[in-house]
């Protein structure tokens, strides 16, 4: 596929960004659920970095054009606990994906936010990516945001009335692989990342015979780049065969939004292919809520580690079976800086599973 394939699909993207018509302006619901953690160990210890991360299968959530630059299959499970002061509260993903034909990749995944309380959330994705070339993809996802509550309106007789309401709504997702010839590194590669989450910026509603309500879901853009450095064979280098480094960068920006706008930046070092060292940093703007619409700043370091086993050796497999362990634990995030500082920390842990059958 020639390279006016692709310059055609962008401008495809961006012609739908341009023509699709403003509506009402998002007015920050369900934050906690979109913006507060990331679904992955990696992404959350890289400063939240995630659309230009290969991610194994959380790149079903993040970008899904992403999974054709992996191993053909992937599953991954992440769980990350708690929130604030609601210790029972917690996030949990598990997605699976893989190659189906020649070009072609899909990927399936459920995000779920229990309150721990009568409230629920959660986000399944079909992710459908196709490889338009050995360094280009695009992906196009079906979104089914789901929520759940609970109302109790006679406390001398409670009884729960629960709502549940869903929407679908589509998101756009390329990635682009740049390489970079450089005498001091055996590999240098530039992968570009671009997320548009919501396009059509639906949402959602309930209607009840005594409520009615239209809520705005967030309508994001996302874009990031990931530089890798490669040093290979390197049999004298205190025991070290090879060793890779990442610095990434990203910006994401919520559309008919003030609020939320994001810049991170982080760098992974990763040691024969087995362990991942990782750091990263973040900002953002924020809603301060006190006083009310109040922008305040958020900004916070991050950090973590990562582990590759090779399962294939030690099962004597012909094919390539690898378990990835990762973990990361921070300050817990927060709406505003200056309450609740000391709601002590959260960890996020996440397994997966690569598999080239």
């Amino acid at each position: 596929m020639k390279y006016s394939t692709v310059k055609t699909s962008l401008i495809l993207i961006l012609f739908v960004f341009l023509t699709i018509p403003a509506t009402a302006q998002y007015d920050g619901s369900y934050e906690d659920f979109y913006f507060v953690r990331s679904v992955s160990a990696q992404s959350s210890a890289l400063g939240r970095s995630s659309v230009a991360l290969s991610d194994n299968a959380f790149s079903i959530y993040s970008n899904s054009s992403l999974l054709v630059f992996q191993e053909s299959y992937v599953a991954s499970y992440s769980f990350s606990a708690p929130f604030y002061v609601v210790e029972d509260a917690s996030y949990k993903f598990f997605g699976i994906g893989g190659r189906i034909i020649n070009n072609f990749f899909i990927g399936i995944s459920h995000l779920d936010y229990d309150t721990g309380l009568s409230f629920r959330q959660g986000l399944t994705t079909l992710a459908l990516a196709y490889q338009v070339k050995k360094s280009a993809s695009l992906g196009i996802n079906i979104q089914r945001f789901n929520i759940w509550y609970g109302i109790i309106f006679d406390d001398t007789a409670p009884e729960v009335t629960k709502i549940r309401s869903s929407e679908h709504y589509l998101d756009l997702t390329s990635s682009y692989i740049v390489p970079i010839q450089l005498q001091f590194a055996d590999e240098v590669s530039l992968l570009i990342g671009f997320t548009f989450e919501n396009v059509f910026q639906q949402s959602i509603d309930y209607n009840k015979s005594w409520i009615s309500l239209d809520t705005e879901l967030p309508s994001i853009i996302t874009f990031g780049v990931n530089n890798k450095w490669s040093w290979n064979n390197l049999s004298d280098f205190f025991l070290m065969k090879n060793i890779s480094l990442n610095l990434l960068a990203e910006y994401q920006e919520i559309l008919r939004y003030k609020y939320r706008t994001r810049f991170s930046l982080g760098s992974q070092l990763g040691l024969n292919d087995y362990l991942k060292l990782r750091v990263g940093y973040f900002t953002q703007n924020i809603n301060e809520y006190i006083p009310s619409t109040n922008e305040y700043s958020l900004s916070d370091f991050t950090f973590g580690v990562g582990a590759n086993i090779p399962l294939s050796k030690f099962i004597n497999l012909n094919k390539k079976l690898i378990l990835s362990i990762d973990f990361t634990t921070r300050q817990r995030p927060l709406y505003t800086n200056r309450v609740w500082r000391n709601s002590g920390t959260f960890s996020t842990v996440n397994a997966s599973l690569k598999a080239d059958i």
